[in-house]
């Protein structure tokens, strides 16, 4: 269990409204709260995790410098991110991610209804031995194809899951994942070590964050730790905006969308384009040379009852310059069912429980094409005066579910 250490509070501040010219259009960017820390400490004081729960209430959005994560680590990786997507294309697509590694999706059906993933596990390096090959061709690598909301994004990709065992290879027994094998450019070997130091950086990050959330809800300081043990599927993803030289005023480099799991730790680059609805405007979140910009998700939401708020947000083009972020989604473990979290006798839950694992897999069918309808949270509302949601029912926890998802990480 990780420690809760945070910098020492500084000062805080709020951003005046200015005006940040993207392309041909200019936006606002309000008063996204922002927030500066300053010199190591055993624990966040009261005011800083006054500030970050106030946010989260509000914008589910803020912005966080003088974090404790070192500037060089943050250049080395945008150097070796940005060297990546300037690789000739035969290059990256021989990582590119893929859903068709049907054996795997078949293997998962019938280990979720039939056999528990305990038993899947032995399915994936027994009986599936033989299309190891098509295996590897999974959810994580590059991609330049991907959909939000039923449209294509326009922008370039790569992404990488959490590895239990980072020191062993991807696709060793010990870092099984239903998620699949994290693929790799076969050019560019220091590509994988370097991802693999950010994303324990950015992993260590998101648990401080997670253990200000539960203190700013009057929880303890480990109160959310077991919805990401004894493993958490998060991933990172590293994103390229090119330049659209024909890019309309507000045409965008992905559609308005709000993330899935509990918390996202992002950083962008100089190239402003990231937005947040707040108020029923659209306001620009103004690139910060090293800041973090963390916004809440879904899950957290949910567990939080709508204290919380997860925000709509958006990426716009650029005919500028190219826009490179790479965005660290902190997300539960596979057997995780999230449920509000009640504060006191006179509040009533309002949603039933989700089994993150079931949520997570039918928000990614819509990333690799118009699949209809995306899976939300408010599917999950309860409301007496309206029905559930026809696709609700396969979608609530079971307890096979449930324990087979836990027994993944066995």
């Amino acid at each position: 269990m990780l420690p809760c250490s945070w910098p020492r509070y500084a000062a805080a501040a709020v951003l005046e409204s200015q005006q940040v010219q993207v392309g041909m259009a200019h936006h606002t960017t309000g008063t996204t709260p922002f927030v500066d820390t300053s010199n190591d400490g055993v624990a966040p004081p009261q005011n800083v995790t006054d500030l970050i729960h106030q946010a989260c209430c509000t914008w589910g959005f803020f912005q966080l410098v003088n974090h404790g994560v070192s500037q060089d680590l943050l250049n080395e990786h945008y150097a070796a991110m940005t060297r990546f997507f300037a690789l000739p294309m035969p290059d990256k697509l021989s990582c590119k991610r893929s859903v068709d590694n049907s054996m795997v999706s078949t293997c998962m059906d019938r280990g979720r209804r039939h056999l528990g993933l305990s038993a899947l596990r032995q399915v994936h390096e027994g009986i599936c031995f033989e299309q190891q090959q098509a295996i590897t061709q999974t959810t994580q690598g590059y991609f330049n194809d991907e959909y939000t909301k039923n449209k294509l994004d326009l922008k370039e990709g790569f992404d990488f899951r959490h590895t239990p065992n980072p020191g062993l290879p991807d696709d060793h027994s010990d870092n099984y994942d239903p998620q699949g094998v994290n693929r790799w450019p076969e050019v560019q070997h220091e590509f994988r070590e370097t991802n693999q130091r950010y994303f324990r950086e950015m992993s260590r990050v998101a648990f401080r964050l997670l253990e200000v959330f539960a203190m700013g809800l009057g929880l303890p300081h480990n109160a959310l730790h077991h919805l990401f043990q004894p493993s958490h599927t998060s991933f990172l993803r590293l994103n390229c905006y090119p330049v659209r030289q024909d890019a309309p005023p507000d045409g965008l480099g992905i559609s308005p969308h709000k993330d899935a799991g509990f918390l996202t730790v992002l950083v962008q680059d100089t190239v402003p384009g990231l937005q947040v609805l707040h108020g029923g405007q659209w306001h620009l979140v103004p690139p910060v040379p090293g800041a973090l910009t963390i916004n809440v998700g879904d899950m957290a939401q949910v567990f939080t009852n709508d204290r919380f708020y997860a925000s709509n947000h958006r990426v716009l083009q650029s005919e500028l310059s190219p826009r490179y972020s790479r965005a660290f989604f902190f997300n539960p473990s596979h057997g995780a069912n999230i449920e509000p979290s009640i504060s006191n006798d006179r509040e009533t839950p309002h949603y039933h429980p989700i089994n993150w694992w079931e949520f997570r897999r039918k928000r990614f069918e819509g990333d690799y094409a118009n699949v209809g309808e995306e899976v939300q949270i408010d599917w999950y509302r309860i409301n007496e005066a309206q029905p559930l949601h026809p696709h609700l029912a396969q979608a609530l926890p079971c307890h096979t579910c449930s324990s087979a998802a836990a027994d993944a990480q066995q």
